[in-house]
This record gives structure tokens, C-alpha cells and sequence, in this order.
């Protein structure tokens, strides 16, 4: 694996917490919108479960899936941190725990580290990408 791909490993973790986190705000707001107009606990077809009945269901499932996924990312997110730490240049650490761990746009990176263009961000991004496949 390199290391832009373990990197963007990080992101996609991230995101796939923010989709599981999204659907149970869904199974908690179907859940409170039935509580409130108990009519709509209908029993659900073929398998004979209430609304209610599942939605629990799902908000246990994803509970499981999210804590499980949690656990993932902040195993990624240490190994991450660990080996950027390691990078010999300052500025290398910088641009990657901006670009992966903060997830700043290259415009941001570029302000903060007072770059005169995006281009030389992405230089800097190159060269620590290489020294960063180098710990791993």
C-alpha cells in the first residue's frame, strides 16, 4: 500500500462514520416521529415487526457498526499520527496532518503555510508523501 493510499484510508474511514452517523439520526427521528403519532406503529409486512419494533432493530445494528468503525478509524487515524510524527521535516508534517487529518483544501493548506500558490503546497504534499512511504 502506498502512502496516499493509506492516508485516503484515513478519510474514507472518516466518511463511512459520518454515513453510519447519518442513518441512525434516521432511526432516531423515525423513531421519535412514530412516538409522537403512535397510529403510525403499524405492523410491517412479511415479517410481522412494528415501525418501532424496526427501527430499534436498525439503531442497534448501526450502534454495533459504528463502534465497530470507530474503533478502525482510530486505529488509522494513531498509526497516521505515529508515522508523520516521524517525518524528518516539519513542513512535511504539517501539510499531511492539514491534507488527511484536518482534511484542509489545498487553498487552506497553502494560507496556512504561506505558500505563494497551491503549486508549491502540492510540491511540499510530494515530497512528504515520499518520505512518509519511506516509515512505512
Amino acid at each position: 500500500m502506498t502512502a496516499k493510499e493509506f492516508l485516503s484510508k484515513v478519510l474514507k474511514a472518516e466518511h463511512e462514520l459520518e454515513i453510519i452517523a447519518e442513518k441512525k439520526r434516521h432511526y432516531n427521528d423515525l423513531i421519535c416521529s412514530i412516538g409522537a403519532n403512535t397510529g403510525k406503529a403499524v405492523i410491517l409486512k412479511p415479517t410481522g415487526a412494528s415501525k418501532t419494533e424496526t427501527a430499534a432493530v436498525g439503531l442497534v445494528f448501526l450502534n454495533e457498526r459504528l463502534l465497530q468503525k470507530e474503533k478502525e478509524y482510530a486505529a488509522l487515524v494513531m498509526k497516521a499520527e505515529e508515522l508523520i510524527d516521524k517525518l524528518p521535516q516539519d513542513k512535511f508534517r504539517k501539510v499531511l496532518t492539514y491534507r488527511y487529518l484536518c482534511k484542509d483544501s489545498w487553498k487552506t493548506i497553502r494560507d496556512k503555510m504561506d505558500y505563494k500558490d497551491e503549486k508549491s503546497a502540492l510540491r511540499c504534499h510530494g515530497y512528504a508523501l515520499r518520505e512518509f512511504q519511506k516509515l512505512m
